[in-house]
């Protein structure tokens, strides 16, 4: 992270939200050079990349205990309320991420973002709730999620096949939705499909010598069941 080694860590990737990091460095005594609350930060984990900020970070017996999350760390920010007329999904987003400091992912639903509102009321409230607002009124299968490279994707996702060429299934549990592997390139992501199955969560963790990737997978039946509101 940003050239400090992380002896140990967990980066959580939900399918909607803020991924988040907990890491433990060390900093050879030399706490000044680890950065501070607020600092962006690059974090790398095998071949997989992430652009966040250092949440929180504390220094206790020479070692280094740190909260990132992903993007700018806006989405906790507490933006006004403002009224809409014949606008787009794109202009009302747009407002919101400038409010939060965050940047809108070029990947996202181009005909989701030109879709019409005729009126809109966005209610004083934290970025994440006027995300959450936003995504609800527009299709139950939407969402958004801050990604890897610490931009905005929304969107309706398409499960495409994961990237990943080369791992070892530790464990396989499909009543459970959970598969965990190993690999020194966890380029599994939430939103794509592996093993036959769709994931809605990644949990990657390190440890020395070890990289592991926990994954829950969408259950299928639940989903139809949310989405016909019953």
């Amino acid at each position: 992270m940003n050239g400090i080694e992380c002896v140990r860590g967990r980066v959580t990737l939900p399918l909607t939200g803020v991924w988040v990091a907990d890491v433990v460095c060390e900093t050879e005594n030399d706490q000044a050079s680890f950065p501070a609350p607020g600092s962006s930060i690059s974090l790398q984990i095998g071949g997989q990349g992430f652009q966040g900020v250092v949440r929180r970070a504390s220094s206790p017996f020479g070692t280094v205990f740190a909260r990132l999350v992903g993007g700018a760390g806006g989405f906790p920010t507490d933006i006004g309320a403002v009224a809409y007329q014949n606008t787009t999904v794109q202009t009302i987003l747009s407002d919101i991420l400038s409010s939060c400091g965050e940047s809108l992912s070029p990947s996202s639903d181009q005909e989701r973002l030109s879709q019409s509102i005729p009126s809109w009321v966005r209610v004083a409230s934290p970025g994440w709730m006027a995300m959450a607002n936003l995504v609800d009124a527009l299709d139950v299968s939407g969402t958004w999620r801050v990604q890897p490279s610490g931009q905005v994707w929304l969107g309706t996702d398409t499960f495409p096949q994961t990237s990943i060429e080369t791992f070892e299934l530790l464990n396989y549990e499909p009543q459970e939705l959970r598969a965990v592997i190993y690999s020194d390139n966890p380029t599994v992501l939430p939103g794509q499909s592996f093993l036959g199955g769709e994931i809605t969560s990644v949990e990657h963790h390190v440890e020395p010598g070890k990289i592991t990737a926990s994954i829950l997978f969408l259950d299928q039946q639940l989903a139809k069941v949310e989405a016909n509101g019953v």
